[in-house]
């Protein structure tokens, strides 16, 4: 397949070979026929990724702040690499297309392969799609007009927002490609309409649109007059601009207790005087309507029922069509069809302002066959006895952790060989800069690979139990992002998976703190003296409420997904197995996103060694994140952020200061020394199967104690 992507370090807007998308559970597929640029939200895109360093900086205070504090936490070296990293990644354009279906995931049953469907689909040959972000065409609507209705629901959205009906007055202020679709569906909803704008071509476009009167710059008199003297009904302001003039024109030209919504991206410096007097009712709308950026509603297809939400996204979407079936006439906006090959000239035509029209649309005819293509392939080597590298999932870790250190740790005989993600943008970036031979769409690929001896997973954690057993299961060395497994069937399987291999099969599952400088202090500190007493403070800071991270099915929750480190970290320091967890929680009961967010686990070792869990996302983000304490045998210590050791034995004191990182290089270099000799026992593997299994355990065991109330036993 072919997109259209930006680049951001340098600017580059080109269209990208890239391997077909695999279809989802919730998925559509579809063969785009055409799509729509949207030029106002397209053009802000890429003239930032247009700028300078400084002037990106300049243009997001807030990336800049986030950066320095990554640089307080993990370093400057570790920082200016993952800063690197994600300047590289390219970025998907566009979001409103239409094309046919080509197949669909085993949840979907509102489409078919062969219906025509409108989606909010990138610029690209072949897109996948949530089901709930795609709506029929109806009989004798063109494509390149079905393709306007991502962007006309946002338009459509704002209208909704203003609670208009037949017969109201309505001011457009900024008549772009969304204000010019606002004028003509408040025409078709047959409200009367007033259009401001200060190109006078566009004045003219809003009247072929079908307003009843429109006028250049800010024509305060005649708008009154429209609306009869009082002022008109609602506002909807869809010009762009960083100023707040639109609002507070708006708000002189709307009546008493009217509506002025914000469409566009306009500044928000919002004057109490008229807001105060009229009590205007003032809302910004969100996109194409509800549901839009929710994941429920996007990756996981749970709609809302009509009677909570009559309009949401998708039904936007299709009110747009249904509106064009009926006789709406948007031909006018239709400035030009751009092939692929013209979609890099049309960029730069945009970006320099020289672009009139209204409704850019490219047209993707039939270059690409209809065979699947899963797979692009940069390159093919042919040395005998190398260890080809698999990379499963190609995100933020994978891709500012992950590929950095690999690329400086993988030596001959190891290989990168083949990185996969699920819509193939990231996997075929990443794989065509950091030297892989190729890159998919299809996990099946490598599983099937031969030559792909050793796998890294950083998929999604409900993927990641799955994906092992079927890796270990075609005999491939494994390390896999924790969590390991979601529940006790997934860990029985993965076991019963290892006993079957007679081959000397390494897992791995990265709890990369084990790796540290400061763990292999703090463990020659203490040596073999038993019981320990540990106090592990992790305050991780809050996570959204609708982060797939809290989802029991896909995330597991904050205990399974990260506290499951500082467990791991105990076993690893006390050198002893937890034999019995109790967990509490300070928050509310029925608030099931934070019920794992404030959590003491507390852990019994079988050496008789305790070690408390401090869990902790309320806290002070300018605290340390990261401190542990640990007691035994006449023996003291404190290690801070992974940086800070100070250790005690009898009245002497040393402090150490110590290299900044969670020892992610030296977790990935201890994996593949150990692929390089594997030997036959698990207890040799850099994290012994016996710490992996009953970590595991004990991480499950302190979900079911905090929402059971009671301490949980660990068998054997």
């Amino acid at each position: 397949m072919k997109q259209v992507v930006q680049d951001i370090k340098d600017g580059r807007t080109e269209v990208r070979e890239l391997p077909d998308p695999v279809v989802g559970q919730h998925d559509v597929v579809i063969r785009n026929s055409h799509s729509l640029i949207s030029q106002g939200t397209e053009r802000y895109v890429v003239s930032l990724a247009r700028q300078s360093l400084i002037g990106k900086a300049r243009s997001r205070p807030d990336h800049v702040k986030r950066v320095w504090q990554k640089i307080k936490s993990e370093g400057i070296v570790s920082t200016a690499q993952q800063v690197s990293a994600k300047l590289k990644e390219p970025m998907a354009l566009g979001y409103s297309s239409a094309g046919v279906v080509l197949g669909t995931g085993s949840a979907v049953d509102s489409v078919k392969p062969g219906e025509r469907v409108a989606s909010a689909g990138p610029h690209a040959s072949i897109v996948s799609i949530g089901e709930l972000l795609c709506a029929r065409v109806p009989e004798g609507v063109p494509m390149n007009q079905a393709c306007f209705s991502g962007v006309a629901a946002i338009s459509l959205q704002g209208i909704r927002l203003a609670d208009v009906q037949l017969g109201s007055s309505v001011l457009v202020i900024g008549l772009g490609l969304i204000g010019q679709l606002t004028v003509a569906m408040l025409k078709a909803s047959g409200c009367r309409v007033f259009g401001t704008d200060l190109d006078p071509a566009k004045v003219e476009m809003a009247k072929k649109m079908g307003a009843d009167a429109a006028e250049v710059g800010e024509p305060l008199d005649a708008i009154m007059a429209f609306s009869g003297g009082g002022g008109v009904d609602a506002t909807l302001v869809t010009a762009a601009t960083p100023n707040s003039a639109p609002i507070i024109f708006g708000a002189e030209c709307t009546r008493l207790r009217g509506h002025l919504i914000c469409v566009g991206l306009v500044g928000l410096d919002l004057p109490r005087p008229p807001f105060f007097a009229k009590e205007l009712r003032f809302a910004v709308s969100g996109s194409f309507g509800p549901g839009r950026g929710v994941r429920e509603y996007e990756e996981m297809g749970r709609d809302y029922p009509p009677g909570i939400e009559r309009w949401t996204a998708q039904r936007n979407m299709a009110a747009f069509m249904d509106a064009l079936a009926n006789g709406m006439d948007i031909t006018p906006l239709l400035s030009k069809e751009v092939a692929l090959h013209e979609v890099e000239a049309q960029y730069d035509s945009i970006v320099k302002g020289e672009a009139k029209g209204y409704g850019y649309v490219i047209a993707y005819g039939d270059g690409d066959d209809n065979e699947a293509k899963p797979r692009i392939t940069f390159k093919e080597s042919t040395a005998d006895g190398e260890l080809g590298i698999g990379v499963v999932g190609a995100g933020n870790f994978a891709r500012l952790g992950l590929l950095p250190n690999l690329k400086r740790i993988a030596e001959p005989p190891f290989k990168l060989r083949a990185i996969c993600s699920a819509h193939g943008l990231n996997a075929a970036s990443s794989g065509e800069a950091d030297g892989f031979d190729y890159a998919t769409a299809d996990i099946k690929e490598l599983m099937g690979d031969d030559r792909c001896k050793l796998l890294f997973l950083t998929t999604r954690h409900n993927l990641h139990a799955e994906q092992t057993s079927d890796a270990i299961a075609h005999g491939k060395h494994v390390y896999v992002e924790k969590p390991l497994a979601l529940s006790h069937d997934e860990l029985a399987g993965i076991e019963r998976r290892l006993a079957e291999q007679d081959s000397a099969t390494v897992l791995m599952v990265g709890f990369n703190r084990r790796f540290t400088e400061g763990s292999r202090k703090l463990r020659e500190h203490f040596g073999d003296q038993a019981p320990l007493t540990i106090q592990y403070r992790f305050a991780a800071g809050p996570v959204p409420d609708d982060s797939w991270l809290h989802d029991p099915e896909v995330g597991g929750g904050r205990i399974l997904s990260e506290a499951c480190h500082p467990i791991d970290w105990c076993i690893y320091l006390a050198q002893s197995p937890v034999t019995r967890v109790y967990a509490e929680s300070i928050a509310a009961q029925g608030r099931k996103a934070h019920i794992e967010g404030s959590v003491n686990i507390v852990l019994r070792h079988a050496n008789g060694s305790l070690s408390t869990v401090l869990y902790e996302d309320s806290g002070s983000r300018a605290m340390p994140t990261e401190r542990i304490e640990a007691f035994g045998g006449g023996r003291s210590a404190s290690l801070e952020n992974w940086r800070d050791l100070n250790t005690y034995a009898g009245d002497d004191r040393n402090r150490d200061k110590l290299p900044a990182g969670l020892g992610h290089k030296a977790s990935f270099a201890a994996f593949l020394n150990a692929v390089r000799s594997p030997g036959t026992d698990p207890e040799q593997w850099p994290i012994p199967l016996s710490h992996i299994l009953n970590g595991a355990e004990a991480t499950l065991a302190a979900v079911v104690s905090l929402h059971e109330g009671r301490p949980v036993d660990l068998e054997g």
